[in-house]
């Protein structure tokens, strides 16, 4: 279920273009999900959106930054915090999975919930969640360029 509603919510971006950046970007994550050893199907639409922007990423000739590895890796710990907490909602177990209060779990556990409700609570945790985790980047760099530049 939790897959279904993953793919569901998309987004679904084109394929990279075939020009040498679009292929390069294809072929680095290719790479990158092989070498992290994730389980990931190939018409995974994050694993388009990944390459389709780090395609966008190389035409603007943009700064690389830390690099896509950093960014999997914290979100492979983030991911290992979040997803038995869907699945303890869905058995309704109920039971800490160590995240603590803020871990996105179905609060009674998912006691009594259909497959519906608690489909419906993984989309709106997922749509939602998605935009904490931008805003605490956001917030995570205003804060290293403040410490990095000085105070504003």
């Amino acid at each position: 279920m939790f897959g279904a509603v993953q793919y569901s919510l998309g987004p679904r971006p084109p394929r990279p273009s075939l020009d040498p950046d679009g292929q390069a970007a294809r072929q680095e994550t290719d790479d990158l999900i092989a070498e992290l050893g994730w389980k990931v199907t190939p018409d995974a639409s994050a694993r388009e959106l990944l390459a389709a922007t780090l395609a966008a990423l190389r035409r603007a000739g943009a700064p690389r930054g830390p690099g896509p590895r950093t960014y999997a890796t914290a979100m492979a710990a983030l991911a290992a915090k979040e997803v038995p907490g869907v699945a303890e909602g869905a058995s309704g177990s109920g039971k800490d999975n160590g995240a603590g209060k803020d871990s996105g779990a179905v609060k009674d556990g998912g006691a009594g919930k259909s497959r519906v409700e608690l489909a419906e609570s993984a989309v709106a945790g997922m749509v939602l969640y998605e935009r904490v985790l931008v805003a605490l980047h956001r917030l995570a760099q205003e804060d290293a360029s403040a410490r990095l530049f000085g105070d504003r």
